[in-house]
């Protein structure tokens, strides 16, 4: 079934957002590899994923997703990493990013408005 794969993307972003510690754990290991060796993520996962490194790991996070956005030649993948990256809980870290999105980056509107619509 072509639905399984989106649904396994939802519950799994579900536990995230819950604080599953399995789920938190398997997302950032998974993310690492990507970050680190390049390995592709499936696109189903891949917004789920980056969304974890995102709310979870602060800075350090960011500081990556950025990168990802900023090396990246990819739409999709660029709209994720804009997207996670407004998932932060901490409040300096959200005013750094906005301001890194409105004012350092030359963004097409709508991942503006994605910034903005997504943002925690």
């Amino acid at each position: 079934d072509s639905q399984v794969p989106m649904l396994r993307a939802l519950i799994l972003g579900r536990l995230a957002r819950c604080g599953d510690e399995a789920t938190i754990k398997i997302a950032r290991e998974k993310f690492e590899e990507h970050f680190e060796k390049k390995t592709e993520l499936h696109p189903d996962l891949r917004l789920t994923i980056y969304g974890v490194i995102g709310r979870c790991d602060g800075e350090s996070g960011a500081r990556k997703l950025k990168k990802i956005f900023e090396t990246v030649d990819f739409g999709e993948v660029e709209r994720h990493c804009i997207i996670a990256m407004s998932q932060t809980p901490e409040e300096p870290l959200l005013k750094s990013f906005f301001k890194y999105a409105i004012e350092e980056v030359t963004m097409l509107s709508f991942l503006v408005i994605s910034t903005f619509e997504c943002c925690r």
